[in-house]
C-alpha cells in the first residue's frame, strides 16, 4: 500500500507541476500517470 502512497503523491505534484512531470526524470513517474488515469 506503501507504493499507492507514492504513487498518489506523484499524481498530485504532476497536477500541480506538470513540466516536473512531463521531465524524464525516471520511468516510475509514467507508472504514477497510469495510476492518475485510474
Amino acid at each position: 500500500s506503501r507504493v499507492h502512497v507514492h504513487n498518489v503523491q506523484v499524481c498530485y505534484i504532476c497536477i500541480h507541476v506538470p513540466y516536473w512531470c512531463a521531465a524524464p526524470i525516471n520511468s516510475s513517474f509514467t507508472l504514477a500517470e497510469s495510476y492518475c488515469s485510474l
